[in-house]
């Protein structure tokens, strides 16, 4: 009730959702919230919900989530998503042939897809809307699900080097060791490495496992593109980005800066290519054969 497809078709604000849920779950607790919905806005169960709820089961899945995108006019107040919807229905319907024509399987195969690892699943795929190959069009996927795939052209915004100092405090602190048939949880910090020889080996270990996987994230990243390669490099406002300090101060690249920008490489004759002026620290790499 509180997503944007309630809220916009019935007008009721969020925060006049979430008050009424809570007012709800302190004076009636053992209730069902459905119930309490019926009898706090009858015009709206009836208008919205009450075919709906005594359909459920009863009707193909298709159909009832059809019928349901009608009446909620889902399309006329998300025309962008439009595409998204009709993947779904697309989806019920392929299902439908294989014999699960009921709304509690697919609730069960959709949260079945959110146990999922950074890399996309088998589970996953079915829900992925997919484009024309060949399309001339952006992709926006994380470092880890573009490991493998090739593009023309990659941009790689706010990419930085986090060093091991400045990381999440549970990565810092909270170490895992195996020894032996136990595993052991210890908490270190940096200040108790002065004190303990064995703390110092695990911190330094850690540190440098984490240096590596850093390295290894950097090097997925810069190796996806074919031809060209945009690296935007700025600074936070709670820390500088080390690697845009370590790559405008490289001897190697002294020659290829201008101003905040590092250009290497013969411009593309394929596109017309355009200039980041205004971006600070910018490092553009075209990558050639």
């Amino acid at each position: 009730m509180t997503g944007k497809i309630f809220t916009r078709h019935t007008g009721l604000s969020i925060q006049e959702i979430n008050e009424w849920i809570t007012n709800s779950r302190i004076d009636s607790p053992y209730l069902r919230l459905y119930k309490l919905f019926e009898v706090t806005y009858p015009d709206l169960w009836k208008k919205y919900f009450e075919f709906f709820f005594k359909t459920a089961g009863y009707l193909p899945l298709y159909e009832y989530i059809v019928l349901f995108l009608k009446q909620w006019n889902v399309f006329q107040h998300f025309p962008e998503n439009g595409p998204y919807f009709l993947h779904l229905c697309e989806l019920i319907a392929t299902r439908e042939t294989s014999g699960e024509n009921n709304l509690s399987s697919f609730l069960y195969f959709w949260n079945e897809t959110k146990q999922t690892p950074l890399e996309t699943t088998e589970r996953e795929k079915p829900f992925l809307l997919k484009t024309t190959e060949g399309a001339n069009a952006i992709k926006v996927l994380t470092i880890h699900k573009a490991k493998g795939l090739e593009f023309p052209v990659v941009i790689l915004p706010f990419l930085k080097f986090t060093p091991f100092g400045t990381a999440d405090i549970r990565d810092r602190t909270r170490f895992f060791v195996h020894e032996r048939e136990w595993l052991k949880l210890f908490y270190i910090k940096k200040d108790f490495c002065d004190y303990s020889e064995r703390l110092d080996t695990l911190y330094r270990e850690r540190e440098r496992q984490y240096v590596i996987d850093e390295l290894n994230i950097l090097y997925v990243a810069c190796t996806r593109p074919e031809k060209e390669l945009y690296l935007l490099l700025g600074d936070s406002k709670r820390q500088k980005n080390l690697l845009a300090d370590y790559l405008f101060n490289l001897d190697n690249l002294k020659g290829f800066i201008h101003d905040n920008t590092i250009v290497i490489g013969q411009k593309t004759k394929e596109r017309e290519r355009y200039s980041v002026a205004g971006v600070d620290n910018v490092c553009d790499f075209p990558v050639t054969d």
